[in-house]
């Protein structure tokens, strides 16, 4: 309880601390655009991430639980990558070409990610289930079927 108690005074410390930059700053801040920005994400986020993922997550009920956690990660993973793209895909070319950055084809390279990340979880979806063959096929031949006593060498 102490710790949790610690946790939420220092976050609260940050957030006050962080307000005050905020409006102490305000020709670099621009606090008003922040706000604008703020209203914006979680509109974003209500409206669009958390049906999408809903939508997602009940379409996934129909897959196997075993294939399910590792198309769970790919996805998972795969919008991660998407965040982070997505707005240097829309900003490519706004900027001067010093910034080598900007520059770069940051769709195909998207693509190419989530190419890769599919192959992975492809990959370890395989490898999970040749594991469970192995694991299932080794228990089989070693113990003895009910009523059969194990064969000793003498």
């Amino acid at each position: 309880m102490r710790t949790r108690l610690a946790l939420g005074a220092v976050g609260a410390f940050a957030m006050a601390y962080g307000t005050w930059r905020i409006l102490q700053q305000q020709h670099l801040s621009k606090p008003t655009e922040l706000g604008k920005w703020l209203v914006a994400a979680v509109l974003v986020h209500d409206a669009i991430l958390v049906p999408v993922t809903l939508a997602v997550g009940f379409a996934l009920t129909v897959v196997r639980p075993r294939a399910r956690r590792y198309i769970q990660g790919a996805l998972v993973t795969a919008a991660v990558v998407c965040v982070v793209a997505i707005p240097l895909i829309y900003r490519r070319g706004t900027q001067p070409s010093v910034k080598a950055l900007e520059q770069q084809n940051y769709g195909g390279h998207l693509v190419v990610l989530l190419g890769l990340i599919a192959a992975v979880a492809a990959g370890l979806y395989v490898l999970s289930v040749v594991r469970e063959r192995g694991q299932r096929d080794s228990v089989t031949k070693v113990r003895p079927s009910a009523g059969q006593t194990p064969d000793v060498p003498s």
